[in-house]
């Protein structure tokens, strides 16, 4: 595939040439939106922008932000009425929030070919067998076409929006009868799947990777994956709204932005770029999507560039570091100190030993729980929980109790592991 070709040779481009053309390809995303979309032209005069001023990084900083309460309300005007209805795919995302909102891809532009990039930084070729963790897999006969569509690629499936005991044991008999090269999906389910085998002291046949994506991946979760499938774990960050935003090579020193096919920039809350190393808003730009162009779109994550954001495995794409979750994911103390989930996630990333899993829940008295999976032979009276409950209620000013609980599972929804949760 020639897409597929290209997207290798951008690998080769130097940093200053991978800047070019991430930077043409916004100015003619921006011009093109501007003359197709009649919503673009409204949004963009009514904020005072002309995209023919557009030539350098502070004109960019300029273009007004879409936001989600923008796209709910004027998704099928972002449709560019030039393109035939039958190349458009939707799909709902935002349904948790009790706030769905529908977006919609171009079929004819192959995101399957991004994600065999990705997966070749990892040694996996795309007619290799796979095997996938997600919800709403698909059943029956709409199985049978998916199935048929990548023979002879291989392809075995389970549902972790409602997965049993059965359920995962027979994924697993699949599993090791097809050996595929690498099981993909959501980290709860890829946890849970990691559990039943360690519980059960089951085998599994060793893949060659493990991609995990759709939450944040703890250091924690990602050991205990390592640690029972004896496979390393590499995150990859994308949305509902975008998918192949980021993802990590075999260095694991932060995710790459695809930045020959995505634009990301994190920003404060007056829509200003923040510094490398400082955390931001996640704005984000599809470069291919002429069907339905986001354009500066905020997603409601959080995340930052790295200071030092050159990898050296080689690869011109600069780096960002875990995604840290949803901006409100946040616990509060009665005074009105907010303490962010880009805290809260790595709470234990220097205690990774001490448990498999974890997931802080603030209740309604604004009274908080670090509930903990204890690694095995590790002990609830650890000195390390007691500096990590210290260091948190220091943060607060003294004003949340703050309760250790120790279970044998977490809360998903629908597979995926959500590390706050707000009762407030």
């Amino acid at each position: 595939m020639e897409i597929f070709t290209n997207l290798l040779k951008n690998e080769d481009l130097s940093v200053e040439d991978l800047n070019q053309l991430n930077f043409a390809k916004r100015i003619s995303i921006v011009k093109y939106a501007y003359n197709n979309i009649p919503f673009y032209k409204k949004f963009y005069d009514s904020n005072s922008f002309n995209p023919e001023s557009l030539t350098n990084e502070n004109d960019w900083n300029r273009i007004p932000c879409l936001t989600k309460n923008i796209l709910r309300e004027s998704s099928n005007d972002i449709i560019n009425p030039n393109v035939p209805k039958s190349r458009l795919k939707s799909t709902t995302t935002g349904g948790s929030t009790g706030e769905p909102l529908q977006v919609y891809f171009d079929r004819t532009v192959p995101l399957e070919a991004f994600g065999w990039r990705t997966m070749s930084w990892w040694g996996i070729a795309p007619w290799e067998n796979q095997a996938f963790v997600y919800r709403n897999v698909r059943k029956g006969f709409r199985q049978l076409i998916n199935f048929l569509m990548w023979w002879p690629t291989k392809r075995v499936l389970l549902d972790c929006s409602s997965m049993s005991p059965s359920d995962i044991n027979v994924f697993l008999n699949k599993v090791n009868d097809l050996q595929p090269s690498f099981i993909q999906g959501y980290v709860g389910g890829i946890y849970d799947f990691s559990k039943y085998i360690k519980d059960n002291g089951r085998k599994l046949h060793i893949p060659k990777a493990i991609w995990v994506t759709a939450a944040p991946l703890s250091e924690s979760t990602r050991k205990f994956i390592e640690d029972t499938l004896k496979a390393p774990v590499y995150d990859q960050y994308g949305c509902s709204e975008m998918f192949w935003l980021a993802a990590e090579c075999k260095n694991k020193k932060g995710l790459h932005v695809l930045s020959d096919i995505r634009h990301i920039e994190f920003l404060d809350s007056s829509d200003e770029v923040v510094k490398d190393g400082e955390y931001g808003d996640v704005t984000i730009t599809d470069l291919e999507n002429k069907a339905f162009p986001l354009i500066r779109y905020k997603n409601g994550d959080s995340g930052r560039y790295l200071v030092d954001n050159v990898c050296t495995c080689g690869l011109p794409f600069p780096l960002i570091d875990k995604i840290k979750g949803r901006v409100s994911d946040t616990i509060r103390t009665p005074s009105g100190i907010s303490i962010s989930g880009a805290y809260l996630t790595t709470i234990f990333d220097d205690y990774v030993h001490l448990v498999d899993g974890f997931q802080i829940i603030q209740h309604k008295d604004y009274s908080v729980s670090i509930n903990c999976i204890l690694s095995q032979g590790q002990s609830a009276n650890n000195i390390g929980f007691a500096k990590i409950k210290n260091e948190l209620l220091k943060k607060s000013n003294n004003e949340l109790e703050i309760n250790l609980k120790f279970y044998n599972s977490l809360i998903q929804d629908g597979g995926k592991l959500k590390f706050v949760i707000s009762e407030l």
